[in-house]
């Protein structure tokens, strides 16, 4: 159980990597002070479009590629996984060592040594 978890944080660490979050950087017309808009998950070699809207809110018609993969996101979605991931590997009351059955053999063997020889 515990290697299937570590395999699946290692699955969705390859698969946030193959689909990043992306941003939108832009500028307001009236000022120089530039925002970010998070615009959602997309394949790494092909960034999302994004609707454009005007300062009222409605649609302008026009769709944009994101600028830019969103490194926050993705170092807190990183940070998130290795962080289940430590939490599994070092986890010894959620997962207790199995023990080895070797003594019910042993007692076994034991007793058919004893029914023997008496």
């Amino acid at each position: 159980m515990k290697k299937f978890l570590l395999v699946l944080i290692l699955v969705l660490i390859v698969v946030s990597c193959l689909f990043p979050p992306w941003k939108r950087i832009y500028k307001e017309p009236d000022s120089n002070i530039r925002k970010f808009e998070p615009v959602g998950y997309s394949f790494l070699a092909e960034p999302p479009y994004v609707r454009v809207y005007d300062r009222r809110g409605d649609y302008t018609g026009k769709e944009v590629k994101a600028d830019t993969i969103d490194f926050s996101r993705l170092g807190i979605q990183f940070g998130l996984l290795l962080f289940l991931g430590s939490c599994i590997v070092f986890s010894k009351y959620i997962f207790p060592p199995t023990k080895p059955k070797s003594n019910t053999v042993l007692s076994d063997e034991a007793t058919l040594k004893k029914t023997q020889s008496g």
